[in-house]
């Protein structure tokens, strides 16, 4: 099976040490969190 990619842009609920990131983690997914504590999506776009 191919690992799968994943980029998460999203608020704080993203940034929970064993959370959704965790998860997809041991699902054997290659997650990049890009999610920045109390902002909005939107927010992380232009950070970006």
């Amino acid at each position: 099976m191919d690992k799968k990619n994943v980029v998460l842009l999203d608020g704080s609920a993203f940034s929970f040490k064993n959370g959704i990131t965790q998860g997809l983690k041991n699902k054997g997914m290659n997650v990049k969190n890009l999610s920045l504590g109390g902002t909005a999506a939107l927010q992380n776009l232009y950070e970006l």
